[in-house]
């Protein structure tokens, strides 16, 4: 690894290591809201590219972004495709 990877590193490692316990917690929670977003963006990019028309319905989005988020889990995939169905009616 180059010195200046090391040097990059060591530098995340000392800010969050100054961090205070919530300061860590809202990091984490910062992180976590913005892949939450970019998946949000990408789901919502292939409904356009598909010829979904119309924007999704903001709950639908949502329950998606979860689908996604938890697609190794199938039977809270199952719960989400019942809780699309049941708004989509």
């Amino acid at each position: 690894m180059p010195a200046s990877d090391v040097s990059i590193e060591q530098t995340y490692r000392d800010a969050i290591d100054a961090m205070s316990p919530a300061e860590r917690v809202a990091r984490g929670q910062a992180l976590f809201n913005w892949g939450r977003e970019c998946v949000a963006r990408q789901i919502a990019a292939e409904h356009r590219a598909g010829g979904g028309g119309q924007s999704l319905d903001p709950q639908v989005l949502k329950l998606l972004v979860g689908r996604r988020m938890y697609a190794g889990e199938p039977q809270i995939c199952a719960w989400i495709d019942r809780l699309v169905a049941d708004v989509s009616r």
